[in-house]
């Protein structure tokens, strides 16, 4: 988003949990009126703002509705999107700024037919008006409604391409991992698309994330594991994970595999960025193979020739690690390391942002995420017994690591932070990142 506005907006439904909030001296907040809304109602994303405009999107009820704010905040027009196709709703995938327009998409999975479907409508920018009816993007067969297959969507860095990736439906036992994706141009034009089976099987390659540069090159992060003894690794078992960055360029017509390795060290995150004619992957390592985090790596390779131009790695002090940690965690960890030689490393934190700089380097964002399931059974005076489980979702601290454009690691901090929810899927939580000139918001 090429204009944004200095002013922070925050929905009505978070307004009594932002006034609990410290204030800041770093920026200057600008309050909009309080925003009235039905029970039920909720803010759910910023889609774009410009110089004279905000616009949002919002749930009412049954309602899915874009809304337009003025530069003052004022509310001063919305629409609602409709979501019906052939007297059946669409399940809504995802809602974005794509040139001139917003552009809706929406899957259906018939099990009836045994199809899944997904579709998409456009929807003015300038007066909020639909530009037409439903129009199919892709429809998949499949056998069984747990395993229908799945969309995704990504937008290249300066918003001008579109990737829609899925994954296809696993239709035999022990296929071949599918899965295919279609490029599109502002307007919802095709530009290419292409369908790929790969030789190992599906149980053992997982696409975990996906990119598409501004010339419309598709490259996905995938990991793949071996049989041991007739069995399968899972992809929680490190044993046998490999990284692979597959690259589809010239429109589908160059394959190339880059196997992403670091010798001794093992991977326990990554996230990639396209740079000119360099494929850039940053990420953490654990010394323990598993997904713990002992320190960060910082790699740019030769998209041409496959050849690695710069590699930094940097173990992170063990006192940055556990400088919040309790006295017992500590211990207890010191303890393993000097019985078991586990080295302590921070846990359940993922990659969330990878953000290249202007003149080279890069930073990353990896906030500490997980779930608590807890299941509890009581019985009453009769006997009866009733259990309930309840889902705890904690997003704590944020590490920020800066890469010098040598590829160095300049610095690491940490934002200390705490949020705990419950039974909510811990959609308020986690954080925002806005990026302008040298700093993060």
């Amino acid at each position: 988003m090429k204009n944004i506005l200095t002013t922070l907006f925050l929905a009505a439904s978070l307004s009594m949990f932002a006034q609990q909030l410290p204030m800041t001296d770093k920026v200057d907040i600008t309050w909009g009126q309080d925003i009235k809304m039905k029970k039920g109602g909720y803010y759910r994303d910023v889609l774009e703002t410009t110089e004279k405009n905000i616009f949002m999107t919002k749930w009412l009820k049954n309602d899915f509705i874009i809304e337009v704010f003025d530069a003052k905040m004022n509310s001063i027009k919305e629409s609602i999107i409709d979501l019906e196709l052939d007297g059946d709703n669409v399940t809504l995938e995802g809602v974005f700024a794509f040139g001139d327009d917003f552009v809706i998409l929406g899957s259906n999975s018939d099990k009836r037919t045994k199809e899944n479907s997904i579709y998409f409508k456009t929807v003015s920018k300038s007066n909020l008006a639909s530009q037409g009816k439903w129009e199919l993007l892709k429809k998949m067969s499949f056998e069984k409604r747990r395993q229908d297959g799945d969309f995704n969507f990504k937008l290249s860095e300066d918003n001008s391409k579109l990737l829609l990736h899925y994954e296809l439906p696993i239709l035999e036992k022990d296929a071949p991992a599918k899965f295919g994706f279609k490029v599109f141009q502002i307007g919802m034009k095709l530009d290419w698309e292409k369908e790929v089976e790969l030789a190992v099987g599906e149980k053992l390659f997982y696409t975990e994330k996906f990119r598409i540069s501004n010339k419309g090159d598709v490259f996905l992060i995938g990991q793949e594991f071996e049989k041991v003894e007739g069995k399968l690794f899972t992809k929680l078992d490190p044993l046998s994970r490999k990284y692979h960055v597959l690259s589809y360029s010239e429109k589908g017509s160059k394959f190339k595999d880059f196997n992403i390795t670091l010798k001794d060290k093992f991977i326990s995150d990554i996230s990639i960025a396209i740079a000119e004619n360099e494929l850039v992957c940053a990420g953490f390592y654990s010394l323990n193979n598993t997904n713990g985090i002992k320190g960060t790596f910082y790699l740019t390779i030769d998209l041409n020739t496959q050849n690695i131009i710069k590699s930094a790695f940097k173990e992170i002090d063990e006192s940055f690690i556990t400088q919040d940690w309790k006295e017992k965690e500590v211990a207890k960890a010191k303890k393993k390391e000097a019985k078991k030689g586990k080295a302590i490393e921070a846990y359940s934190f993922d990659l969330r942002d990878f953000v290249l700089k202007e003149g080279g380097g890069a930073r990353l964002l990896a906030e500490q995420y997980y779930v608590k399931v807890v299941t509890t059974t009581t019985t009453d005076a009769n006997g009866n017994t009733r259990t309930t489980t309840t889902y705890h979702y904690y997003y704590n601290d944020v590490f920020i690591i800066d890469i010098a454009p040598d590829g160095s690691i300049k610095w690491l901090s940490k934002i200390d932070k705490y949020q705990h929810s419950v039974n909510d899927g811990g959609y308020r939580s986690s954080y925002a990142l806005h990026v302008k000139d040298d700093k993060m918001y």
